[in-house]
């Protein structure tokens, strides 16, 4: 949250990422906090149902979190 406000004065054209810790339960946290681009490693690749089922999850989970239809895509 405080990146989003340190930029959202300047009115610049800023994308924040976020990469490390990201798994189903938290993707929607940095979504909601204005992240766009999650980088996701072990949530999808060593999920117990396999890379679909981690893939789904994520995408699910991110799309209830979006703040504005559109602003965030899977």
């Amino acid at each position: 949250m405080r990146l989003r406000k340190l930029h959202g004065g300047a009115n610049l054209a800023v994308e924040i990422a976020v990469d490390g810790g990201i798994d189903a339960e938290t993707a929607p946290l940095v979504v909601r906090a204005g992240a766009r681009a999650l980088v996701v490693g072990s949530a999808v690749f060593r999920h117990p149902g396999g890379i679909a089922q981690g893939m789904a999850a994520l995408a699910e989970n991110i799309r209830s979190a979006a703040p504005v239809a559109g602003t965030a895509s899977v």
